[in-house]
């Protein structure tokens, strides 16, 4: 559990912090006017992750 926490951190970090100079969607503009929806769908993805993994552990 404490790796997809990790995982939804750092997913975290990257919407907030913004792809970077040398990130592939530089060359794809359409992708960057989007990031904030795609940051929040990935740590929606991570926290559901997170809950659903001890679950199916059993």
């Amino acid at each position: 559990m404490e790796l997809d926490i990790l995982v939804a951190a750092i997913a975290t970090g990257l919407a907030l912090a913004g792809p970077g100079r040398i990130a592939a969607d530089r060359f794809l503009p359409f992708l960057r006017a989007h990031r904030l929806v795609y940051g929040v769908a990935t740590v929606i993805l991570g926290a559901v992750t997170a809950g659903v993994v001890p679950l199916v552990r059993n």
